[in-house]
């Protein structure tokens, strides 16, 4: 007997947004920052205001902890 791992459509869609969010707005967003460990600490303001203007665009597009009741 095999085990069906297909998502529910209403999570797959999820699965959809959240990657394309990943892809296409937060990979660009941070790439030019390069990896924080190697950051001068000049970029460090700049990188953290970056990643606060992500998650509020994240929340504003509901993928901000979607498996979590809006409660």
């Amino acid at each position: 007997m095999a085990i069906d791992f297909t998502l529910a459509p209403e999570h797959e869609e999820i699965r959809n947004r959240v990657r394309s969010f990943v892809e296409d707005t937060i990979k660009p967003a941070i790439e030019p920052f390069g990896h924080r460990d190697e950051m001068a600490p000049d970029q460090h303001r700049a990188y953290v205001g970056e990643l606060i203007r992500l998650r509020k665009q994240a929340v504003a597009e509901g993928l901000w902890l979607p498996h979590m009741p809006k409660e």
